[in-house]
């Protein structure tokens, strides 16, 4: 392509946008609602899975071991806990090392004394921890373990990473909804603004036709038009829901101070980059496939 006609071509997008300003304005529009909701679905959704992960990290899977259990025994179990298909890694803690642990939380002087005092009769049990590949497998790990002979409990902040799980299921399948239904509404506003233009430049299309102009030197400026409306679409969106979830996860941190401290998100500055070209890129495909699905309904006639 010529520099000479791409000049040309991008003129020719530009001007036809301003003319048909109300249809295009209603096209950015349909376009930004349906970025806006591809952006708030992806940074709930990545933010869902990285709660999960540090879940995941910080707390896993605790079995709780009988104490009537012998020694041998314990070590065949955690063999068993160990080679479960989901189980990343295991640690066993002997009692012992679960009194030291729970001293280390109190000040040098009490974690002594406590650790003195029940030295000899240590109420704590023997237990396992065990880290998984996935929270979403964890049900599958509990259930397993929980059938293993010897062991009394088994505990893990289940119901907690089920709900997350539930909710990042439903706001995928409703945001895949809306996304499409709103991209189907963006592709048809497009192509009735692409229509009005075709219409409005009925008799110079004719001319260029007659004094031999290629398809796709007539079709180009219709094509650009379209990009032009998806991409100015998708920057809207854009740019306001970077404010927005910056001054969300701020409110957050500063108001709801019980909340912070049981989840993490993350920083927008991971986020966004990732955002900003998967936004762009659907806004020009919604674009390019409105003009070009009008092109084929209009301009060939």
């Amino acid at each position: 392509m010529k520099f000479r006609s791409m000049k040309y071509y991008l003129r020719e997008a530009f001007v036809s946008v301003a003319r048909n300003r109300l249809m295009s304005l209603s096209s950015i529009v349909t376009v930004a609602a349906c970025i806006f909701i591809l952006i708030f679905s992806i940074c709930i959704a990545v933010n869902l899975d990285f709660m999960l992960e540090k879940l995941e990290q910080a707390g896993g899977i605790m079995v709780t071991i009988d104490n009537e259990v012998a020694q041998e025994d314990v070590l065949t179990l955690f063999a068993a806990v160990e080679a479960l298909e989901h189980v990343e890694s295991a640690e066993y803690i002997s009692a012992d090392a679960a009194l030291a642990d729970f001293a280390s939380s109190m000040s040098a002087d009490e974690g002594s004394q406590l650790i003195e005092k029940l030295s000899e009769d240590n109420p704590l049990r023997r237990y396992i921890s065990v880290t998984m590949d996935s929270a979403r497998n964890a049900q599958m790990v509990i259930d397993e373990i929980e059938a293993m002979h010897g062991v009394v409990r088994v505990r893990h902040s289940q119901d907690f990473t089920s709900m997350l799980i539930s909710i990042n299921n439903i706001v995928r399948i409703v945001s895949i909804v809306m996304i499409l239904v709103l991209s189907l509404l963006s592709i048809i506003i497009i192509m009735n603004t692409i229509k009005l233009t075709v219409n409005s430049r009925k008799t110079e299309i004719t001319i260029m036709k007659y004094v031999g102009a290629t398809e796709w030197f007539i079709k180009w400026p219709f094509v650009i038009e379209g990009i032009i409306i998806g991409v100015a679409g998708a920057l809207v969106p854009i740019i306001v829901s970077w404010f927005v979830y910056d001054g969300a996860i701020e409110a957050i941190q500063t108001n709801v101070a019980l909340l912070s401290s049981i989840v993490v998100f993350k920083e927008s500055i991971e986020l966004f980059p990732i955002l900003i070209p998967v936004a762009l890129l659907l806004g020009a495909a919604i674009g390019t496939l409105g003009s070009v699905t009008s092109m084929r309904r209009y301009l060939s006639a």
